[in-house]
């Protein structure tokens, strides 16, 4: 079980019940004298979600998940939710983000089997079943914390600390926080560099589909369509085939109809 009140407004308290699954957001009122439950969610998976629960700001919060086979013998893997607009009546069953994810891969030095979450309180240390330690620093708008080691400018050395990296074309990022950049929306665009804390719209006569970095005049556009006519009725070499091709064909001839089977068949019935 996992209890976080916020730092920022101690009025909401997150609840995480892994063996129930299910994550809890209470609400304290009258002073202090009163506790309502105001949303939970599960995941649909037996065990696992909540095993910790951390708020980040007062509309920001991370939810640690852990999956497990089916008999609950093996513990394969954890997952942290990241939520950057949590209202105070409702735990989106959508986050915002997921953790480790395509800009923050799960270092090498790390196990994915994390066991245990902390806040600092914008920023999160996590723990692994091996005792190694990932700290995902918060980054201000435009920037998000990369946990990739390759590009790292320290070493990944013991605890493994994200850098910050500014978002890349395409991707914005309006907030501080600990959570990746997100793709510009269709009908959008983001060239990148210092513009990644927002993304400008396009003007009418322009293509942006989803994540675009630059905008395209339609008129440079042309449709083409990739669909053609058969040009032949398509050979037919099975027996079957053959003879059914011509037992239900009918010219226009009288003799044809007359020795035709369809036709006698239509008679006799």
């Amino acid at each position: 079980m996992s209890v976080k009140i916020n730092s920022d407004d101690p009025t909401r308290v997150l609840v995480g019940m892994p063996y129930l699954n299910t994550v809890f957001l209470f609400v304290i009122g009258n002073s202090g004298t009163s506790l309502t439950l105001a949303s939970s969610l599960g995941t649909g998976n037996s065990v696992g979600f909540g095993k910790s629960v951390t708020w980040l700001t007062e509309s920001q919060a991370a939810i640690l998940t852990t999956t497990y086979s089916a008999n609950y013998l093996t513990y394969y893997s954890s997952t942290v939710y990241l939520y950057t607009n949590l209202s105070d009546s409702n735990i989106s069953s959508i986050p915002s983000a997921v953790f480790p994810n395509a800009q923050q891969p799960m270092p090498s030095t790390i196990n994915s089997k994390l066991i245990r979450m902390v806040s600092s309180p914008s920023s999160i240390a996590v723990l692994d079943t091996d005792g190694g330690v990932l700290i995902v620093l918060s980054e201000v708008a435009g920037s998000y914390a990369s946990t990739d080691t390759t590009y790292s400018p320290v070493a990944a050395a013991m605890p493994v600390i994200s850098h910050s990296t500014t978002c890349i074309g395409g991707t914005y990022k309006s907030d501080a926080g600990v959570h990746p950049c997100t793709l510009c929306p269709s009908g959008s665009q983001n060239s990148g560099g210092t513009t990644g804390t927002a993304c400008t719209p396009c003007s009418s006569d322009g293509f942006c589909p989803l994540g675009a970095v630059l905008e395209i005049n339609m008129s440079l556009l042309a449709s083409v369509s990739q669909a053609y006519a058969y040009p032949r009725s398509p050979d037919l070499n099975v027996y079957e085939d053959v003879l059914l091709h011509h037992m239900f064909s009918i010219d226009s001839t009288g003799h044809c109809i007359s020795v035709s089977p369809i036709f006698w068949t239509v008679m006799l019935m």
